[in-house]
């Protein structure tokens, strides 16, 4: 019967595979801690707070934005809380302006983290839903024609429309005539 022939690592072969081994490991090591020092918010080198896991038409607008620290490490970051949450999708305001193809509302600030009322630019698109009071319903810039202004409105976006003062509508709900 043929004997076997075994290889064997002398001990200098065994001592560069191991310190290849370690060296692999430490800069994995050093990969993973620099990612998760970005994690999902971090600061660039401005110093603005940015998202990195969400995309752009859901990230919020910086109109309004109240820095507080986080209680992880301190970094000042946006304010999050119940009120206050990381993406608003609706808000409501009093129609100023009718133009074609937009409306201006003063909204009542229920979509910036400072509270404060703004005024607001509503892009109408061909897909923007329009309901009336009756519940009768528009599609596109046809809505437009049943704005007053005065009008109380819910105006609801296309995307994240926290600290923003101009976006893309989804839907108008006519609150109040």
């Amino acid at each position: 019967m043929p004997k076997k022939k075994t290889t064997v690592l002398s001990k200098e072969q065994y001592t560069v595979v191991v310190s290849l081994m370690a060296l692999f490991l430490v800069m994995g090591f050093f990969y993973l801690l620099s990612q998760s020092q970005k994690g999902p918010f971090y600061y660039d080198k401005e110093g603005a707070f940015e998202r990195t896991d969400v995309p752009k038409e859901l990230l919020a607008g910086d109109i309004g934005e109240v820095a507080v620290p986080n209680g992880v490490n301190g970094e000042r970051g946006p304010l999050i809380s119940s009120s206050k949450p990381p993406v608003i999708s609706s808000t409501v305001g009093t129609i100023k302006t009718i133009e074609e193809g937009y409306i201006i509302i003063k909204g009542n600030g229920s979509n910036f983290a400072d509270g404060i009322p703004r005024e607001i630019f509503c892009i109408f698109t061909d897909k923007t839903l329009t309901f009336t009071s009756d519940r009768s319903r528009y599609e596109g810039n046809t809505g437009l024609d049943y704005f007053r202004p005065g009008m109380i409105v819910l105006v609801g976006g296309e995307e994240n429309i926290r600290g923003k003062t101009e976006f893309k509508v989804k839907t108008v709900n006519i609150l109040e005539q």
